[in-house]
This record gives C-alpha cells, structure tokens and sequence, in this order.
C-alpha cells in the first residue's frame, strides 16, 4: 500500500505504529450526501466507499554526513621522524531514495556532530634533552589549545619544574558532522479513483523516538561522557498528501546511540450512515416524537477518520 522505503547503512528507520493500535473514530471529515438526494449522487459521482486513503510516519533519515581530518607530523631534532602532512574527507549522502557518494568511512556510521583534535608534544628535560614520559599529549572536543595553554596543562598536570614541552610532533584536528533528520509521511489510496472528498486537508500527530549522548574526543577516539539522553519530539504530518519535516536531532558534540524511531498514521475512508433522524424543526424537539411531514429517517455518506495511538498516549 504504501511507497517502498530505501534504508542507508548505519541508520535504517524503524516503521511506525501499526494501524491496529487505532482507537475509535474520532472524527467526521465532511458530510457528502443525505436523504433522497443520495441516490442522485451517487450516481454522479459513484460510490466512494471503497475507497480509503492512508497516511503513515516512514522513519527518520540524516540528510548527509561529512568527515574531514587534517594532520601534520613535524621533525624534530630529538626524535626521528619526518614532516609530512596528512588529509583526508569523505561525504555521505544518506536521505530517503538517495545512493551514498564519497567514501564511506565508519567514523560516518557514528552518527555525531563533533569536532576533536590531539596535539603530541617531545617532553624535555632542563638540558633541552628528551625525559620520560618522553611524549605527552592532550586531546579535546570543540577548538583546539594553543601551544602556550598546552604547556601551561602539561606543567599542572606532571608537578616536576625540570619537564617541560619541546617541539610540536604532531597536530591532528578531526570533524564529523551529521545533517539534519528528515521524517517522510507515505500517503497511499487502495483505489484508482479516490474520492475527493477523502483529500481534505489535514494533519495527525507524530513522534520521534531517539537517544543520545554527550561525547568528548580523547586520543583520536570518542568516549562516552554524559548519561543517556531519552528524548522525543512531537511533530505534525499532511494526512492528506505525503509530507516531510527536517530536525536537528545532533547538537555539537552529541551522538545518536540508536536510529530514530517514528510512530503515527492516519487512515481516512466512507460509510453509509442509516436512520439519521432530519427534521425542518431542529428547535422544536416535540414534533420527533410524532410522524409527521416535516421529520424523516435518512440515509447519508461521511467521510470518518481515525490514528494510531502514539507511544505517549500509552505511557
């Protein structure tokens, strides 16, 4: 019924909220016909109740991702070692319907917005000569640490005046970025030949179900720092046709543990009411309970709408 999803690696979307889950109508869209005139319009129009138009939440998909590196190894006199530089970027494309493009890498997979560096320092002793622990290094998310504020650490953090930081062995600044999350909203007929009537503009609530973490950048690795962030964002979805919402689902320096998970659907369609009571004297209750001219029985066609349950309405 509903259009194929194309999932990426790495963040394949779950699907939503099964339609079984949907509580009991709870609204009447638009009255199409009534009384005698029903027949008439059926035959102008036919019959629209097998006709049913459904809208569902597909999942959540990042829009694209990006990782660059950039490293300099310098020579110093003390160490053996070589200058030489060191870059490297990779994009990946990653929304609904889009192939991936540049290399994939697995630091993409991580789905993080985060910017590290590590700075690798000789240590050297009062003569200038190297000292255990010989090499020291810092690490950090977010801007790196000029050279001056690295050699004020070093001194706090190793308490022996006669070390001190020598020459720049290495400079690694890392970024990986994760674009926005777009939420898809299928919306399908079971008929060739739907009902206007059934594409009445409309929304129905949707969720966003993920979790995340706060991270830093030590060593070239990330390590998780914060508890886990159990978060969820309420949206709103065209019923009527499909639809599609962006959110930044990543602050700096957060990483998804999991694949965002999107509940909500909608299905609309046509039955035939019976025994509707009309009367040309709504004000006058009195005559409802005699058979009289101006009060009648009829028949009429609505169009009814119903959603599925959200997680947050089950809590």
């Amino acid at each position: 019924m509903f259009l194929a999803s194309i999932f990426q690696p790495g963040l394949k979307a779950a699907g939503p909220a099964p339609l079984l889950t949907m509580p009991d109508v709870i609204a009447i869209i638009v009255e199409l016909a009534a009384g005698t005139a029903l027949d008439m319009w059926l035959d102008q129009n036919g019959d629209p109740r097998n006709d049913r138009s459904e809208a569902m939440a597909v999942g959540a998909y990042y829009t694209g991702a990006n990782y660059w590196l950039s490293a300099d190894y310098n020579h110093c006199d003390t160490i053996d070692s070589h200058p030489y530089q060191v870059k490297q970027s990779a994009s990946r494309g990653n929304e609904r319907d889009t192939d991936p493009n540049g290399s994939p890498i697995d630091q993409l997979d991580m789905r993080a917005n985060l910017k590290g560096w590590t700075k690798t320092f000789v240590v050297k002793n009062l003569l200038g000569i190297p000292s255990f622990p010989y090499l020291w290094t810092a690490s950090g998310t977010g801007q790196s640490i000029s050279d001056t504020d690295a050699q004020e650490v070093f001194s706090a953090s190793i308490h022996n005046p006669s070390l001190s930081l020598g020459c720049k062995l290495a400079d690694v600044k890392e970024r990986w970025r994760v674009g926005y999350f777009v939420v898809y909203s299928d919306w399908s007929a079971t008929t060739a030949t739907l009902h206007p009537k059934l594409k009445e503009k409309g929304y129905y609530p949707a969720e966003i179900s993920y979790k995340k973490k706060k991270i830093t950048y030590w060593g070239g690795k990330v390590i998780d720092q914060s508890n886990v962030i159990d978060d969820r964002k309420k949206i709103l979805l065209r019923a009527d046709s499909p639809s599609a919402r962006y959110f930044k689902l990543c602050g700096e320096n957060e990483r998804l543990l999991e694949r965002p998970i999107v509940y909500g659907g909608v299905s609309r369609w046509v039955e035939k009411e019976k025994n509707i009571h009309d009367c040309a004297f709504p004000d006058q209750p009195i005559l409802h309970l005699f058979p009289v001219e101006a009060c009648q029985w009829i028949d009429r066609l609505v169009v009814k709408e119903r959603r599925a349950k959200l997680p947050s309405e089950l809590d």
